[in-house]
């Protein structure tokens, strides 16, 4: 497997992640939603906090007398998943690398998906034709 993600911009392509199948698109729109969600989970202890909370939480700090505000947060997920892209003729198998940014301080939020194939689609080149011309003569 090689470790080289690439971006996935065709918003119609399809995921599978476990048993559930989303196109790029609607993937990112729950992300996203999951970070904007405000379901207390639990923490331990008996103790629950919002992620929302969380990401209030963790907006700022104080730097003895000077508080410094943080302007973005990154989180990053790798996940096994399949892919089925438009015109392909398969499932390929791979990893799914979602990255997101969070903005406490201006509740912007965006989410990029990445794909790492297990085993890289192996490209037709354009001498294969010519290759078995030659191989049928």
């Amino acid at each position: 497997m090689s470790n080289i993600f690439m971006p996935l911009d065709c918003d119609d392509d399809i995921i599978q992640i476990a048993n559930d199948s989303f196109t790029v698109s609607r993937l990112k729109e729950l992300v996203i939603t999951g970070i904007r969600g405000n379901e207390p989970q639990n923490i331990g202890n008996n103790t629950s906090i919002s992620f929302k909370q969380c990401i209030q939480y963790l907006g700022s700090f104080k730097l003895y007398a000077e508080t410094i505000y943080v302007d973005d947060l990154l989180f990053q997920i790798v996940k096994d998943c399949q892919i089925l892209r438009i015109g392909g003729k398969s499932w390929q198998k791979g990893k799914i690398k979602i990255k997101m940014s969070i903005s406490p301080r201006n509740n912007s939020n965006y989410v990029d998906l990445e794909f790492c194939p297990h085993q890289p689609e192996t490209a037709e080149s354009p001498l294969d034709d010519l290759r078995q011309s030659l191989n049928n003569i």
